[in-house]
């Protein structure tokens, strides 16, 4: 397994393909770089200052609490590739409110508290997949459910 880093001090094995560990001082705008599948377990946890997270296509898993207690994230957007979201994903990330989900069949685990304390006051989902989020017993409170216009 290669262990590399990139110029933000973000670790990454597995010829870069995951994404292991990114430093706590880390401030601002980070993009994911193109062809990282996985972000491990606990990779952005407590990165306060972290702002923006642009997470590419080519993400297909994200692990738990990967982004817990991130408090400066106000929007996220989780690529078609991912196919779940784990226990803990977003907890703490209390200025959260805006989530963007382009996967119409994403599972999102009902009782993992992946959004516990995110204020989302705007989810965006794909056309066609409302009746998807209807089931899902994390969105029931959320009366503003808005379907993607594309």
């Amino acid at each position: 397994m290669s262990i590399m880093e990139d110029k933000y001090g973000v670790i990454f094995a597995d010829d870069g393909e995951t994404l292991s560990e990114c430093p706590k001082d880390l401030s601002g705008e980070y993009i994911v770089p193109e062809g990282v599948l996985d972000i491990e377990r606990g990779a952005f946890s407590e990165c306060a200052t972290l702002t923006s997270i642009i997470i590419p296509d080519s993400v297909v898993f994200i692990g738990e609490y990967a982004f817990s207690d991130c408090h400066g994230l106000t929007s996220i957007t989780l690529p078609y590739h991912v196919i779940k979201v784990e226990e803990g994903t977003f907890m703490g990330c209390t200025n959260l409110e805006t989530l963007i989900i382009k996967n119409p069949k994403i599972d999102i685990d009902d009782e993992s508290c992946a959004f516990l304390d995110c204020p989302l006051k705007k989810i965006v989902i794909p056309k066609g997949s409302k009746e998807h989020f209807k089931m899902l017993k994390g969105f029931k409170g959320y009366r503003r459910i808005m379907v993607e216009e594309k």
